[in-house]
């Protein structure tokens, strides 16, 4: 499944800014540790993300910056959280550098989450975002498979840049990954991809 968005431009308010300080941000991926002793309500999902960039011209002129930043040489983190409205919900993020696959596995509160957008890190990268309406379900006692993330960009960004966006089934080679460490909780691992509507 796949589709095209857009890259839009954005500008933090010092409303939102606060928002996302109260909020708090997480890390995607959980501990040994933390993985062990599934409550009631938890759950644990398993899923990965990876970025390409398409390769531009080897001679560029002095004036290709007009076209954007290079896709390729930024870094960016997805956003996720629990889907409804609350301003002190937890944000969890998966670092993202195109070319490399990062692959996270994380104990949740049972829910449904939205993993929200995609962005450049750091305070010198442009603030363009590609919003993301992707959905998963955190369920009780159950390791759930969610699948990869794959964003295709062009070789350059700027705002309204076409985005390819899709979700593949890679359980198998996803599971392979993290069976070395995590010999006892991924074999028993259930499919449940992640969904949107702009796929259906």
């Amino acid at each position: 499944m796949s589709h095209r968005y857009g890259v839009s431009q954005s500008s933090i308010s010092l409303t939102a800014f606060t928002l996302i300080l109260l909020s708090g941000c997480a890390s995607m991926t959980s501990s040994k540790e933390e993985l062990q002793g599934l409550g009631e309500n938890e759950g644990i999902v398993i899923g990965s993300v990876l970025l390409t960039a398409a390769k531009g011209d080897a001679e560029e002129s002095g004036w290709a910056f007009l076209k954007g930043r290079k896709a390729g040489e930024l870094e960016y983190s997805v956003s996720i959280s629990e889907t409804g409205f609350n301003p002190l919900k937890t944000t969890y993020s998966v670092p993202a550098i195109p070319g490399k696959e990062e692959v996270f596995i994380k104990k949740l509160p049972v829910g449904s989450y939205n993993m929200n957008e995609l962005r450049p890190s750091g305070f010198l990268a442009p603030q363009l975002r590609l919003t993301l309406a992707i959905n998963f379900n955190v369920k009780p006692r159950q390791t759930s498979y969610i699948g990869k993330l794959v964003v295709n960009f062009p070789d350059r960004i700027t705002a309204g840049s076409p985005v390819r966006v899709e979700i593949l089934d890679t359980q198998e080679e996803t599971i392979e990954k993290l069976k070395g460490e995590h010999p006892s909780i991924v074999p028993n691992t259930v499919k449940e991809l992640a969904t949107s509507r702009t796929f259906r």
